[in-house]
This record gives C-alpha cells, sequence and structure tokens, in this order.
C-alpha cells in the first residue's frame, strides 16, 4: 500500500428516467441528513453536550423507524458516509483551533448551491460487471468506462451530477510506471498573457476558447433580461451551466495535456508558491477606504481565474509524485526584481512589463524569463539542502 498511488476514474452514467428518479433521491437524503445532523450537532454543543459517528449512527436507525419512514428508500450506506463525512469535517475544525489557524466551520447545504453526489465505501458494495454498475437500493445503471483501471483496486465510489448529467468516480489505488530520466531542471513563471513562462525552451499560451466565451457571454446577457425564477430564467439557466461546463472541461483537458508534457520532459520542476486566494481578492474596499484601480483589478481576477493556475499547480505536484520526478514550491519574493545574472535586488530594474535591464552589471533579458531563471535558482538551493538532509538521515 505504501508504494500505492490514489487516482479518480470519471466515466459517464446512463440510466433510464426511473433510475435518474432514485439517484436524485439518493443526493436529496444525503443532504438532509447532513444538515439535519449538523443543527442537531450544533444545538448539541450549545447545550454542552456534544455527540459523536456513533451517537448520530443510534440516532439515525431510530429516524428511520419512527419518524422519518422514507429513509429506508436510500441504501444505510451512504447515510452513514455522510454522518462519517460530518464527523470528519468538525474533528477537521476543532484540529485547526488547536494548531491556532482560522479554521473553517462545517456549512449547510443548499438544495441548488452544492454539489449533489453520494458516496458508497464498501468493498462489497463495489459490483461493476464490464459495463453494468450495481448501486444499492438503485440497481444496475450502464457504465461508458472511458479509461482503463483495476475493479479489485477500488475501494469506494462516488455518484454525481453534473448538468444533468450522471457520473461515477471510482478511487483507484494503483502502481503508476515512472517516467524516463531528463536530467533536465525547469524553473517556471505563471503569467496571464503567456500561461508558462520557463526558465529554457519556448511559453505555453494561456487557454482560450474564444466561441464559448462569446456564447457565454450572450447567454449571461439574455438571463438578465428573465423575470428572475421564470421558466425562460431556469431554461436559459440551464443553457448557460451547460456552456460553463464544456468550457470547463476543455480547460482541464488543456492543462493536463500540459502538466503531463512538462513532468514527462523535466525531472525537477520549480515553482513560485503562489497564494491564488489573496491574489484574486476584489479591490473594491468599502465606502469609508475605497479601493484604487478597480475595474483593472477585476480584470486581472478574472484572466487569473480563468487561466486556472491552482489546477495546473496541483496537476504538477501529484503527478511529479506519480512518476517519480521532483516538485518545488519556492517563497516569490524578489523573484522579478531580481538580477538573474549578478543577484543584485532592486524595483529598477524591471523596467516594463516585458523588458529587464539590470542597474548594476547592465544584464538585459526578457523579464518573464529572468524571474523563471531566479525561480529555478531558488529551487535549486532548496533541492541540495533538501538531498543534503537526507543523506544526513542514511549515515546516521
Amino acid at each position: 500500500m505504501k508504494n500505492l498511488k490514489i487516482r479518480g476514474v470519471v466515466c459517464r452514467i446512463y440510466s433510464p428516467s426511473t433510475k435518474e428518479e432514485k439517484l436524485w433521491q439518493s443526493c436529496n437524503t444525503n443532504r438532509f441528513i447532513w444538515n439535519f445532523f449538523l443543527a442537531r450537532r450544533i444545538k448539541r454543543y450549545e447545550n454542552n453536550k456534544p455527540t459523536s459517528y456513533k451517537e448520530d449512527a443510534t440516532f439515525l436507525v431510530k429516524l428511520k423507524n419512527k419518524k422519518y419512514k422514507w429513509l429506508k428508500d436510500v441504501s444505510s450506506i451512504t447515510l452513514q458516509q455522510t454522518l462519517r463525512d460530518l464527523d470528519q469535517a468538525f474533528q477537521n475544525f476543532f484540529r485547526r483551533i488547536k494548531k491556532g489557524e482560522v479554521p473553517g466551520f462545517p456549512k449547510f447545504k443548499k438544495k441548488f448551491k452544492c454539489r449533489n453526489s453520494f458516496r458508497i465505501v464498501n468493498k462489497l458494495e463495489i459490483r461493476l460487471e464490464k459495463d453494468v454498475l450495481n448501486i444499492p437500493k438503485i440497481g444496475n445503471v450502464k457504465v461508458n468506462i472511458s479509461q482503463k483501471f483495476n475493479i479489485d483496486n477500488v475501494k469506494s465510489y462516488t455518484i454525481f451530477e453534473d448538468c444533468n448529467k450522471w457520473f461515477v468516480s471510482f478511487t483507484e489505488y494503483f502502481k503508476p510506471k515512472k517516467f524516463k530520466k531528463t536530467n533536465s531542471k525547469i524553473g517556471i513563471d505563471l503569467g496571464v498573457k503567456k500561461l508558462i513562462y520557463p526558465s529554457k525552451g519556448k511559453y505555453i499560451k494561456p487557454f482560450k476558447n474564444k466561441v464559448l466565451e462569446r456564447r457565454i457571454k450572450t447567454k449571461q446577457r439574455d438571463l438578465s433580461r428573465k423575470t428572475l425564477r421564470s421558466n425562460n430564467w431556469i431554461k436559459c439557466k440551464q443553457e448557460l451551466k451547460i456552456l460553463h461546463q464544456k468550457l470547463r472541461w476543455k480547460r482541464k483537458d488543456y492543462l493536463h495535456k500540459i502538466s503531463t508534457t512538462l513532468v514527462k520532459n523535466h525531472d525537477l520542476i520549480v515553482v513560485e508558491a503562489l497564494k491564488t486566494r489573496n491574489m484574486i481578492r476584489s479591490a473594491k474596499g468599502t465606502i469609508e477606504e475605497p479601493g484604487k484601480n478597480v475595474r483593472a483589478k477585476s480584470g486581472l481576477n478574472r484572466s487569473i481565474l480563468k487561466q486556472g493556475w491552482n489546477i495546473l499547480l496541483t496537476m504538477l505536484e501529484y503527478k511529479c509524485n506519480w512518476y517519480g520526478k521532483t516538485f518545488i514550491k519556492v517563497d516569490p519574493k524578489f523573484t522579478s526584481q531580481t538580477c538573474s545574472s549578478c543577484g543584485h535586488i532592486s524595483k529598477k530594474n524591471r523596467r516594463s512589463q516585458k523588458s529587464f535591464k539590470c542597474i548594476s552589471c547592465g544584464f538585459v533579458r526578457n523579464a518573464d524569463r529572468n524571474a523563471a531563471k531566479n525561480i529555478l535558482n531558488k529551487g535549486l538551493i532548496l533541492n541540495k539542502k533538501r538531498v543534503g538532509l537526507t543523506l544526513c538521515g542514511e549515515t546516521h
């Protein structure tokens, strides 16, 4: 189990309308259980009567037999798993408080704003034969298997809905084949006009799909002109949701291809430890202290979100882990102001967005290329320290 990695294999589900009703019923019931027991836990904590998963599971049985008998129509495995997830959310909340971090308290799930899903975590209930999956209390549904995987290594699966389409995500433990060593090292500077500017080689263009983006813009304008919650408004919103889904899938596919190519061609990949959430904060400010350049900042935020920086960095990290490559995050401070030739740091070094000229040694280079080189240099220093520490550990 130590050498095995975890991955999710997503497949499309094709089911008749009768089975689809049961899928919706399972999702709605699991959402009800989450909200009901979250409210119950909050009340018990207010009365100094903390509860646990075992208590909740026992109380769930009472609800099934007395007050809410319709809960029996849904598999008890999924309901118990929802209680485990809620218990884990509270454990994470209290653990972060102890560490002195800012915790996120478990939230109620709203009908139209949460992900409609339920999970099966029971080896005996994972029944997949060829392209037919048997779901407890629902029955057989047809699955379009788009990727090969070993069903014996699957530990759980999640059924979820996206734009009125149903999918199943299998959690598989597998052993990936390592990529060949290339002895190549690269630093990456992320940007808006150029998604990736490497320390060597050609830059990579950002993701763009003008046709879909234009259709989304038109559909959003149509939605704003319709009466709120009317039938036409609901229909238009669903069409807009489907367009966003297509754009999201295309972006994810683009980022997958880029990240796999980078991991395959380089043994060491160094990136900046960017806090994207802080970078995309609104500059609007308050009435007392209004922000500056609000429109320009909102446009920059939109561009960062469109490119999916965080998704790309996550992909690079886990793929390096899978395929035996090294991934390092470095502090982004002064990477754009430091001369990669002499190491001199000054704001005046970067004359504009594109050009870099060191005021100390006169070194001239593209600003993004210079930043990428600085990122690589920081990564090489960190990597040497890590290697040194592991060698010291082995000698002792």
